[in-house]
């Protein structure tokens, strides 16, 4: 599992087409489909909800340079996020 947690996104979504394809051939049991399908989509899940949250940090941190410089104030250090005037 901590494999297909490090999948990327697109890797994850191929596995879910293998599984979908041994499925539909018949080449697992239905226990071991469900066990593999559930594991993958979970992970999945997983990178989907990280990347939603770094999307949402960036958004706010737009917001917030904004929001400074509203008030005049400059941005000092890009990686340290240091404001001054």
């Amino acid at each position: 599992m901590s494999e297909k947690k490090e999948m990327k996104f697109e890797d994850q979504v191929r596995e879910l087409e293998k599984i979908v394809s041994e499925l539909e051939s018949g080449e697992l049991g239905l226990d071991e489909a469900i066990v593999k399908y559930t594991e993958a989509m979970k992970a999945q899940q997983e990178q989907l909800d990280a990347e939603e949250r770094k999307d949402r940090i960036k958004k706010v941190s737009e917001a917030n340079k904004q929001y400074m410089a509203s008030f005049g104030f400059q941005q000092l250090g890009k990686e340290t996020e240091t404001w001054g005037f």
